[in-house]
């Protein structure tokens, strides 16, 4: 059990550099991105996943489903 939770204990401080990493820079500009924040291709591509996701989450989920169902798997299908 304490190498699980210093694993987990170390995902968890990564996630939270990362994020801080991600965040403060959303203030700075860079003189050839127009005014822009520096982050904004980081975040632009971000919000391209979720645009994908929200136009075709709709389908991945009943699929997915299906899929299990035709395994054998209905506990994991419901």
């Amino acid at each position: 059990m304490g190498l699980y939770t210093a694993r987990s204990a170390l995902s968890l401080i990564g996630i939270l550099f990362l994020s801080l990493l991600l965040t403060f820079p959303a203030g700075a500009t860079d003189s050839g991105l127009k005014g822009r924040p520096a982050s904004a291709p980081v975040f632009g591509a971000v919000n391209f996943v979720a645009d994908v996701g929200a136009d075709v989450g709709w389908l991945v989920l009943p699929v997915a489903a299906l899929w299990l169902l035709i395994r054998r798997v209905p506990s994991s299908a419901t």
